[in-house]
């Protein structure tokens, strides 16, 4: 069995690799916590339980990277490429997702990330940040209440025109009404976002 001070100096010499342009990084179970991996190419890495928490990973780039059950919170994820990014049971309580990429990544069960699938206008992800509970849908971003307008216009609706419309707008409304009360249910998640990161440059407007 490796030591303590072997596993870290894998774990350094994955991340070195990384900063390099290597792809697929080997960082499962790595002691990570309050790493600088800002812009670190960590496409394909595998960082399941890894411990990020308030690791800076700004800019990084972590598409199809397997974060399962990995612990983020706190992490700095701003402006992150995330997409097909596999965060199951992964911990992203108090992270700043602000401007995070996170189309077809797989969220099941990842706290406290609202994440629903098999809509006609895409995945739809509810996310927690420094300006409020902010919503994904297809490739439509905004608000809760935002999406609340798009519902009641007859025109203007991304990829959609005529039927469609007819046919997206009840579950798009059952959809805001569950990030509702999702949200309402988790005030504590975004209260931490703010608590962490609303008096840096933590993305808000």
């Amino acid at each position: 069995m490796s030591t303590v001070a072997e596993r870290t100096a894998h774990a350094m010499a994955e991340i070195e690799a990384a900063r390099q342009g290597h792809r697929g990084a080997d960082l499962g179970g790595a002691d990570l916590g309050g790493a600088d991996l800002r812009c670190a190419d960590l496409r394909d890495a595998n960082l399941r339980y890894a411990d990020l928490g308030g690791a800076e990973l700004g800019g990084a780039d972590l598409r199809g990277a397997d974060l399962g059950g990995a612990d983020l919170g706190g992490a700095d994820l701003r402006c992150a490429n995330l997409r097909g990014a596999d965060f199951r049971y992964a911990n992203l309580r108090g992270a700043n997702l602000w401007d995070a990429d996170l189309r077809d990544a797989d969220l099941r069960d990842a706290d406290p990330i609202l994440s629903v699938t098999g809509l006609p206008s895409g995945h739809a992800i509810l996310t927690p940040t420094v300006s409020g509970w902010a919503l994904r849908v297809g490739c439509w971003t905004g608000t809760i209440d935002g999406l609340r307008t798009l519902i009641a216009q007859d025109d203007g609706w991304p990829e959609a025109e005529g039927d469609q419309i007819a046919v997206r707008r009840p579950m798009l409304a059952a959809l805001a009404d569950m990030c509702e009360v999702w949200a309402a249910d988790r005030q504590w998640a975004l209260d931490a976002v703010i608590e962490k990161w609303g008096h840096s440059d933590g993305g808000a407007a």
